[in-house]
């Protein structure tokens, strides 16, 4: 909870927190926004542990269609086609969460269209760039 001091010291203090079966993420910042989402492996995610993508990356595809552009979507099938099912649905998983901690950052939650904002992964660098 703030405090008078507590908010004298940090008058922009942010903090997001996210959490999926064990996992857990918290991010705390002074002095700008902050929104955080996690999303556990797809080897945690496993049905019975089997190694299996726990649904196909086509059915993650038709069921997300309003929150993807179509180069997210293409992005995932490349990926799926050349890596196969997991690393289609983990790459999936990355756009999502992506997303979800962009409009929990700007405060806007879920309502926004969220076809209006995209997400370029640069896999070699392991970072994103976001285009609204």
């Amino acid at each position: 909870y703030a405090t008078s001091l507590a908010s004298a010291r940090a008058p922009n203090f942010n903090f997001n927190v996210s959490h999926e079966g064990d996992y857990v993420v918290l991010a705390s910042e002074t002095h700008a926004v902050v929104g955080v989402d996690v999303a556990a492996p797809g080897q945690v995610r496993a049905i019975g542990g089997n190694g299996r993508a726990e649904r196909d990356v086509e059915a993650l595809l038709r069921t997300f269609t309003m929150t993807l552009t179509d180069r997210e979507i293409t992005a995932i099938r490349a990926k799926t086609a050349r890596d196969g099912e997991r690393a289609g649905e983990d790459l999936f998983r990355r756009h999502w969460s992506l997303k979800e901690a962009m409009v929990k950052a700007i405060g806007v939650g879920l309502a926004m269209d969220l076809r209006r904002c995209e997400f370029a992964i640069d896999e070699a660098t392991s970072t994103a760039r976001v285009t609204l």
